[in-house]
C-alpha cells in the first residue's frame, strides 16, 4: 500500500471531482476524507468513473464525537 495519501479536505467543491480523478490516475490509492469535508460522495463518484478495483483502494475517514453512539455507525 502507498504510504502517502491524498487528503480531500479543503478542496473547493467545484474542483474536488477533477482533483480526485487526477490523484487516481497518477497512482494514489489511499484517500483521507471526513463528513465535515463534504467530499465523500464526490470521492465515491470519482472512484466509480475509473477502472480501478475498489479492493485496491484504502479510504480513511473520521467520525465526529457527536456520532460515536453505536446506532450512529453504519455496519
Amino acid at each position: 500500500m502507498n504510504t502517502v495519501g491524498f487528503g480531500t479536505g479543503r478542496i473547493p467543491a467545484e474542483m474536488a471531482y477533477d482533483a480526485i480523478q487526477t490523484a487516481l490516475k497518477t497512482g494514489y490509492r489511499f484517500f483521507d476524507t471526513a463528513p465535515i469535508y463534504d467530499t465523500e460522495a464526490v470521492l465515491a463518484d470519482a472512484i466509480e468513473d475509473v477502472d480501478i478495483d475498489r479492493s485496491d483502494l484504502f479510504i480513511g475517514t473520521k467520525v465526529g464525537s457527536q456520532h460515536l453512539r453505536p446506532d450512529d455507525i453504519p455496519r
